[in-house]
């Protein structure tokens, strides 16, 4: 983990050199503003094949309580939280299997990005390295031997990001060098190369259209149209580089998250600044409710030995004598930090994501552990949420940490190279996928992707520079079974 904070923080390098050509990007959206204000609602770019209109700036009503866990609540305890010991490790075993549902072709260099998407009975996985190359595999669920890959060059620097469009038809990559570009995903043919950042970081595509979201190291966050290649709005507001950002689940709003330790809240069509969290701590990421379009999560790059006592300007009064946040729950509609999980050791929080069916939030640090906590129900005046798991998944960082898209559990993958699945109401290991031993070479990136089926699938990759796509299914009995692609055929 500290080796990825690193290369990140040589590669974002000279700061004064990004605000100023923030300034100039500023400039540049003035320009763009006379254009944009007269640009149609109906903008293909944020309207579906139907015509309806994906992205609206006014603020209708929402439905702005937390999802009830009554339903899914029935078969966890009603005592205090659990907490548990570090699991054993497996891999300390002779010989550690390599539970790969399949190994895809290698990079020359560290894998720093990857993303997934099915369709049609094939699963889609990309990667992106610090060889500036970005490859695109398509495995066929039924016969995945027969996978086929396709090499995306044109970067001229490390391919950092990559996100399929909603209806996978597009794959866009972000690099340094300052491009996104858009492929098609049937060919891997270049469709566009959009330009104009100093360098992007992430980039995300519409929930429902064909508009491109990217966040950039100089501070800016750029809007495009995927297909024309046409830039709808520069974002400018940040004092720092935006790590993080993505649309809200309905598509009407975008938040984005920054190493100047702000969230901000904007509407895509005016580009102005809805609100801004201030969390005092340089924020790792920030990710919206999968179904509430006004809940997101952000975690903060910070560890209690760093700043003790410390509170962010939308946290409870109380929170700036009290231990720093690890992470908060916001309210994009109210403008309040609404839960807080305040750090419980020196590890810094390393990912955090909401869960789609009850009001839990799940949460991993730098040393291993997962939390789940409640949102819906905080103690105290600092209005922590109420912990429900703490458990020591494994001695190495926690990566990313993701909820099934219909039931409460969370695939975790640590930076040793193994995956786990846990039932977030009872706290129990469902299953444990390993990398056969390569402990030693950190996993960078996780992509993780549920299904209308009872397979998921977990995509990692990291400095062996060697993408692994596991398998999972659901048994008849409800336990889950590894699946190898020697078994799958």
């Amino acid at each position: 983990a500290e080796r990825a904070r690193s290369s990140t923080a040589l590669i974002r390098g000279d700061g004064e050199k990004l605000l100023e050509e923030g300034h100039r990007m500023a400039a540049q959206e003035e320009a763009l503003a006379s254009g944009l204000d007269a640009m149609d609602v109906e903008d293909p770019a944020f309207a579906d094949e139907d015509g309806d209109v994906l992205v609206e700036d006014d603020d209708d009503d929402l439905d702005l309580a937390p999802p009830s866990d009554d339903d899914d609540d029935d078969d966890m305890p009603e005592d205090a939280a659990t907490t548990s010991a570090p699991l054993e490790e497996d891999d300390k075993a002779a010989k550690t299997p390599d539970d790969a549902w399949v190994r895809l072709a290698s990079h020359g260099d560290s894998v720093y990005a990857t993303a997934l998407t099915s369709a049609a009975g094939v699963v889609l996985a990309a990667t992106g390295a610090g060889d500036d190359v970005a490859r695109l595999t398509r495995i066929p669920i039924e016969s995945p031997h027969n996978l086929t890959t396709l090499v995306l060059t044109g970067h001229s620097d490390s391919v950092t990001s990559l996100n399929f469009s909603h209806d996978a038809e597009l794959l866009a990559s972000g690099s340094y060098d300052g491009t996104a570009k858009v492929w098609l995903a049937a060919t891997g043919s270049l469709l566009r190369t959009l330009e104009g950042p100093a360098d992007i970081e992430w980039l995300t595509w519409h929930p429902r259209g064909d508009a491109l979201l990217a966040g950039s190291g100089d501070g800016t966050t750029w809007l495009w149209h995927g297909r024309t290649g046409e830039c709808l709005r520069v974002f400018v507001g940040h004092d720092g580089p935006v790590t993080s950002g993505f649309f809200t689940c309905d598509g009407n709003g975008i938040v984005t998250g920054s190493a100047d330790g702000s969230v901000r809240a904007w509407a895509p069509k005016k580009g102005t600044c809805k609100h801004a969290f201030q969390l005092r701590a340089p924020v790792a990421a920030v990710t919206g409710h999968p179904s509430d379009p006004a809940l997101a999560i952000a975690a903060l790059d910070i560890d209690a030995s760093s700043l003790a006592g410390s509170g962010g300007d939308d946290a409870p009064p109380s929170q700036h004598t009290q231990p720093p946040l690890g992470a908060a729950v916001l309210h994009l509609k109210t403008k309040k930090t609404i839960a807080a999980m305040p750090l419980t050791s020196d590890s810094a929080c390393t990912t955090a994501s909401l869960a789609p069916t009850v009001a839990w939030a799940a949460t991993g640090d730098d040393a291993g552990r997962l939390r789940v906590s409640d949102y819906g129900h905080t103690i105290g005046a600092d209005g922590a949420a109420a912990l429900r798991h703490d458990m020591g998944v494994s001695a190495a960082a926690i990566v990313e940490a993701r909820w099934h898209a219909r039931e409460p559990r969370v695939t975790v993958a640590t930076a040793d190279g193994h995956v786990r699945g846990v039932d977030a109401r009872t706290g129990t290991v469902l299953y444990a996928l390993h990398n056969g031993g390569r402990a030693a070479d950190l996993v960078l990136a996780m992509t993780y992707l549920s299904t209308n089926t009872d397979d998921d699938f977990v995509l990692t990759a990291g400095d062996d520079k060697l993408p692994r796509l596991f398998r999972v299914r659901r048994a008849a009995d409800t336990s889950f079974v590894k699946v190898l692609a020697s078994s799958s055929e």
